[in-house]
């Protein structure tokens, strides 16, 4: 499998992700084996993976933007990503390391072993010796919990997700330019998940399981245009969000900042960093990494945004063979980037 670019945001790998300042909502991480689940028949990040949904909150700079981050014009987008699988080979893919950065594996065509979740999607169907995905169809999805409801339309086939991943197969895909907030305005609050289902798969719906947190504010680069200058680090800051009230106990945050390159012969996101100490404010985006990303692209877009996480079981309420369904939500900046 490849996939080529049309990706404007970053790739929110999210093993052993802990949520913000405690280990409250802690997912275990699957290269850990003390970090094991007690019962194994609780759904956890160590579970095949099923597919899912990503919800993205956007603040994306843009002079020519329609509203305004900070007095600055910007888009406030809304990004809907959808997609299952019936069977995938492998069953699952490496979570990236947390705390730290990780290349993302997209830069490197000619093989998908250094792909970590969530890029990895198996070798595309038609693909020889033989397709080594399958999707589930599961009807169409609406999101709800804004001050609008989304259904979220077919993407195409075949098609380039957010994430850069090539899709050949039933998936749903929109992005809303300016629409964030219709959508996506509520904050430290839930969101729900309905599956219309389909021939193959029972309506569903996943009340309250999709969270977006607080607001917060980048302090460090600044909300404009950023420089990666050769052999030095990026030392990234931020304003730490207030507590969250609504979140609940099973949900993970992070703080993951990407650096990318964008468009139709871009790469996508070449290296992202987590954290787990969102409460910090602060994290430091090593020499060799600015230097690697530099090796790829002379231009492109950072983003940096609190991406919360929670597993539920992929089921059809008969069958239970321990796969997950990954919800994930981010609130994010994006800003572009310049090597120096």
């Amino acid at each position: 499998m490849r996939k080529s670019s049309g990706w404007l945001l970053l790739s929110f790998g999210l093993g052993a992700l802990i949520s913000c300042g405690d280990d409250k909502g802690k997912l275990v991480d699957a290269n850990n084996p003390a970090d094991m689940p007690i019962d194994a028949d609780v759904p956890n990040a160590t579970w095949d993976e099923g597919g899912g949904v990503l919800v993205e909150f956007q603040i994306i700079f843009n002079p020519a933007g329609t509203t305004t981050y900070k007095g600055v014009p910007a888009n406030h987008q809304a990004r809907f990503t959808t997609y299952y699988w019936k069977s995938i080979t492998p069953k699952g893919y490496p979570f990236p390391v947390n705390p730290g950065c990780n290349k993302t594996g997209l830069e490197t065509p000619a093989t998908d072993a250094d792909d970590i979740f969530p890029f990895g999607m198996g070798t595309l169907a038609g693909t020889p010796p033989a397709p080594e995905h399958v999707y589930l169809d599961v009807g169409d999805p609406t999101v709800s919990g804004g001050a609008n409801p989304f259904t979220i339309p077919l993407g195409p086939n075949p098609g380039i997700d957010g994430f850069n991943r090539h899709h050949d197969g039933i998936w749903h895909f929109k992005v809303n330019a300016t629409t964030g907030d219709d959508f996506l305005d509520k904050f430290d609050a839930p969101y729900s998940l309905a599956l219309a289902g389909s021939a193959e798969w029972p309506a569903q719906t996943f009340t309250d399981a999709i969270y977006q947190s607080p607001p917060w504010d980048v302090t460090s680069p600044g909300f404009g245009p950023v420089s990666l200058v050769a052999d030095q680090d990026l030392v990234v800051t931020w304003v730490p969000p207030p507590t969250a009230a609504n979140m609940p106990a099973d949900t993970a945050a992070n703080m993951v900042m990407a650096l990318i390159q964008p468009g139709a012969t871009g790469i996508g996101p070449i290296v992202e960093c987590i954290t787990d100490q969102v409460q910090t404010g602060q994290f430091t985006i090593g020499k060799e990494f600015i230097n690697y990303v530099r090796s790829f692209a002379t231009t492109g877009v950072m983003a940096r945004a609190i991406v919360t996480h929670r597993i539920q079981e992929l089921t059809d309420g008969v069958t239970h063979n321990h796969k997950r369904m990954d919800f994930v939500m981010t609130n994010c900046y994006v800003v572009p980037w310049t090597a120096q």
